[in-house]
């Protein structure tokens, strides 16, 4: 940690003395709920050999942030001149030594956080993963009841939407539908700080069952050559275990959830269940 500190410190020199001066370029931010694919999502795109990968990278976005109970969302206003010289300046002195035409980071709070790196990057590209938020839900109690050190962690250690600490008194299945609804909402609301054509929202469920036609139009987008070599080798990658949900929630579950969830999941295109 003490080394990942120090790099911070570097990388807000080299920005200050310009060693990192137009870096990085072409930079990609993925957002999405926890458990919503952002990490296969992140390993596939970045198979691409000219993608500079630094993701989660949490000592740079937050150095010395140990503290499990602070709040995750941070506004264009939260932005200081600290933060930028130190992010900018660690990503992109990354980049520069890597060099790559393009870099990408994902990070699980970046989605409560859409305005702050704008405000940093306001030449960004920011790629949004959807997934069914009954799939999302499904998967995060049950890696919490898997990983049992994330049980005395708020929401599970995941990100941390507004007014999360009124969830921690509901039931599991609850708090995380609210949880999922309240990091939709700060997506869809912050979105349109982004110019139209740096937004790529992609649905996980098309991804894994096309994954290669995916990849080469967000490429295509974000100014990246297409190489049938590299599609190859994703092809099989995904693999969607969107099914899980439909089995392991019950009818009364499913309907209590819609009463919280279904404005965002008519939304997005997901159908009633049965």
């Amino acid at each position: 940690m003490a080394a990942e500190l120090g790099y911070g410190k570097v990388a807000g020199m080299a920005h200050r003395f310009g060693l990192s001066r137009d870096y990085p370029k072409k930079p990609v931010f993925i957002v999405g709920c926890p458990r919503s694919g952002t990490s296969i999502f992140n390993t596939m795109l970045t198979v691409n050999p000219n993608i500079a990968n630094l993701s989660e990278a949490i000592y740079i976005w937050e150095p010395r942030d140990f503290d499990q109970k602070r709040d995750h969302i941070k506004m264009m206003s939260d932005v200081t001149e600290s933060d930028m010289a130190r992010i900018r300046g660690a990503f992109g002195l990354y980049q520069r030594i890597k060099g790559k035409p393009c870099f990408v980071n994902k990070n699980p709070r970046s989605s409560v956080r859409i305005g702050f790196i704008h405000k940093i990057f306001p030449e960004a590209y920011f790629i949004h993963i959807v997934r069914d938020g009954r799939a999302v839900v499904n998967s995060i109690m049950n890696i919490i009841k898997r990983q049992t050190h994330r049980q005395s962690i708020p929401l599970g250690g995941f990100c941390k939407p507004h007014h999360w600490k009124k969830l921690l008194d509901l039931s599991d299945l609850e708090r995380h539908a609210r949880q999922w609804v309240g990091i939709i909402n700060e997506i869809e609301t912050s979105k349109n700080l982004v110019p139209r054509d740096r937004w790529i929202e992609v649905k996980y469920e098309e991804f894994c069952l096309e994954p290669c036609n995916a990849l080469a139009d967000i490429y295509k987008r974000i100014g990246l050559a297409v190489d049938d070599k590299i599609l190859n080798m994703i092809k099989d990658m995904a693999k969607s275990q969107n099914h899980k949900w439909r089995d392991e929630f019950s009818r009364q579950e499913l309907a209590y959830m819609d009463g919280i969830m279904s404005h965002w999941l008519r939304h997005y295109g997901y159908a009633d269940y049965p």
